[in-house]
């Protein structure tokens, strides 16, 4: 039996650190406000300039207009051609395993959202329900291409 999705009330959009700037600066040029999280609390980015100046551990950016939060920006960290787990800097993807495209979409490969949750210290029951999807859909395509 095939598990529910779950509602999904965000959008998360990645983005290799080394594009992360100039993201940012066409954020704001769309008259979008760009905050920093930090220790769990947001902060204002005045600028993509401003980048440099915050610590090594901010991956994390929210994205609002005038009114709400729209969606959060994740940066991922990279080593030449290679995109290093912030919570386990020995794991690592070649930058081409990490992103899948499909049908003129790019999506974050499932590996590495099902790494992700699973090395979540704050495993939550969302998580789970991830989890679980995730490793049916695997076997679903596995057993597909065995076909």
């Amino acid at each position: 039996m095939l598990p529910e999705y779950r509602q999904h009330g965000d959008l998360d959009i990645g983005v290799l650190d080394i594009h992360l700037n100039n993201l940012l600066k066409l954020i704001q040029s769309l008259d979008l406000q760009v905050f920093y999280c930090l220790d769990q609390q947001l902060w204002p980015l005045p600028s993509p300039q401003a980048l440099s100046e915050l610590p090594a551990k901010v991956h994390n950016f929210w994205v609002a207009d005038s009114t709400a939060f729209r969606f959060e920006v994740l940066a991922y960290g990279t080593r030449g051609d290679t995109v290093v787990f912030r919570r386990n800097p020995n794991i690592s993807w070649p930058i081409t395993d990490f992103v899948i495209e499909s049908e003129g979409h790019r999506w974050l490969n499932p590996i590495v959202t099902y790494t992700f949750k699973i090395t979540n210290a704050d495993f939550r029951y969302k998580d789970q329900q991830d989890v679980d999807q995730l490793t049916h859909g695997l076997r679903v395509v596995l057993q597909d291409n065995a076909q």
